[in-house]
């Protein structure tokens, strides 16, 4: 029977699997957990309801906002958007 002193001993002198590594892949480990749940979570969504999009063809912009934060001239001023022709 292998006593607990012995194999975590034989675990820092192995240079396989250094005991400095434990605490990284304990890390990333958890951090593979949250992904997988946010991806199962984001996969398994209802569908979109299609009755809900509007697709006529006449408009000119794909997205209008009705009152925008900052307007496309103050972005052209601050060098943050082409300026307006």
């Amino acid at each position: 029977m292998i006593v607990a002193l012995r194999s975590l001993t034989h675990l820092c002198v192995s240079d396989r699997f250094p005991m400095s590594m434990l605490p990284m892949v304990i890390t990333q480990m958890n951090q593979v957990a949250v992904s997988v749940q946010r991806l199962t979570d984001f996969l398994t969504l209802e569908e979109l309801d299609l009755d809900q999009v509007d697709r006529t063809p006449d408009k000119r912009e794909s997205i209008t906002l009705a009152h925008p934060p900052v307007t496309p001239r103050e972005l052209s001023v601050a060098g943050l958007f082409p300026p307006q022709l």
